[in-house]
C-alpha cells in the first residue's frame, strides 16, 4: 500500500503513469505473489521472485545519495557517489543473473 501511495503521489495523481512505471511493476511482481501465499494455503509452493528486490534497494540507494548531495550542497563527492551506484548496479546484475 505504501508503494502504491508513493507511486501515485510521485506521478502527481496520474493513475496511468503510476501503473506503467518500471519500479511500480517490479514492486507488484515481487509483492503480490508473497501476499497470495500468505492468505491462500494451496499456493504455498509458488515461485516468488524476491531476488528482484535488489533493484528496488538500488533505486532507494540512488535517492538517498541524491538527497545527501542536495543536503550537503557540494559536488566533490558526486564522483564517489556515482561509483557507488555503478558498483550497486553491477552487484544487482550479478545477483539477478
Amino acid at each position: 500500500m505504501e508503494a502504491l501511495l508513493l507511486a501515485f503521489l510521485g506521478n502527481k495523481g496520474n493513475i496511468l503513469r503510476t501503473f506503467l512505471t518500471f519500479h511500480f511493476i517490479l514492486e507488484i511482481v515481487t509483492n503480490v505473489p508473497f501476499l497470495v501465499t500468505i492468505f491462500y494455503r494451496p499456493l504455498r509452493n509458488i515461485f516468488i521472485p524476491g531476488f528482484l528486490n535488489c533493484w528496488l534497494a538500488k533505486r532507494t540507494l540512488e535517492n538517498m545519495f541524491n538527497d545527501l548531495n542536495r543536503a550537503m550542497q557540494r559536488s566533490q563527492s558526486a564522483l564517489s557517489q556515482r561509483l557507488m551506484i555503478l558498483s550497486a548496479t553491477l552487484v544487482c546484475l550479478i545477483f539477478t543473473r
